[in-house]
């Protein structure tokens, strides 16, 4: 029996184009770069290819739309502990390199994702600008947390010290979650996150290990 097509006819313009991002997130996910067509992604979503072209003026409109989304998204999941404002800044930081390597952020497709996201930025220039932009924003973010750790320990570090912490702990956080994704721990076993955080303490000078209060 021929499977009928998804009805969107109840969902709104932007529910709609969310469906048809997933869709391609969930395509570029099982088969990487190269499964990216819209004969696929439209397959996915069970729709006609022609309502893709409908919301999206070119394919690479729509993985310009789901890399956007698929960055921000990880981001919000991996920094989502800086927002708890009510614990200290110490807190916040250890939680925040936790949350890196813990699910959701840390899934076993996340690396296809993460290597065709890389391999199309070469072929689509606008995924870089979307890379550069949220990054910085990301980073600055760490920055800030870093500069109220800094702080609560009594001190006063210059603008471009907690700049260059930021950049040496996203350094150290991305490539143990690049190690990670590719030998992913059984949750008992996961060495990442103390690794990171004995490694990050290091960096900005403070114990991140520490029991709280101390």
């Amino acid at each position: 029996m021929r499977q009928e097509r998804r009805s969107f006819c109840r969902e709104t313009p932007e529910q709609r184009r969310e469906d048809l991002i997933s869709a391609t997130l969930e395509v570029i996910s099982a088969g990487g770069a190269k499964a990216a067509s819209v004969r696929n992604i439209a397959a996915q979503a069970n729709v006609t290819m022609g309502l893709i072209r409908h919301y999206f003026c070119s394919k690479e409109d729509l993985i310009n739309a789901a890399y956007e989304v698929y960055l921000t998204r990880i981001i919000d999941l991996a920094m989502s502990p800086d927002q708890l404002i009510e614990l200290p800044a110490r807190v916040r930081l250890r939680k925040l390199i936790e949350a890196n390597f813990t699910e959701p952020v840390l899934l076993p497709q996340s690396m296809t994702l993460w290597v065709a996201f890389i391999e199309m930025t070469g072929q689509i220039p606008e995924m870089a600008r979307i890379y550069a932009r949220i990054y910085t924003e990301a980073r600055s973010r760490l920055e800030r947390l870093i500069g109220e750790v800094l702080s609560e320990a009594g001190r006063e570090p210059a603008p471009e010290e907690c700049l260059t912490m930021a950049i040496a702990c996203n350094a150290v956080i991305n490539g143990l979650w690049i190690e990670a994704v590719r030998m992913p721990p059984a949750p008992e076993e996961n060495m990442y996150a103390p690794v990171g955080l004995v490694a990050i303490s290091s960096i900005v000078g403070v114990d991140l290990c520490a029991p709280d209060g101390q």
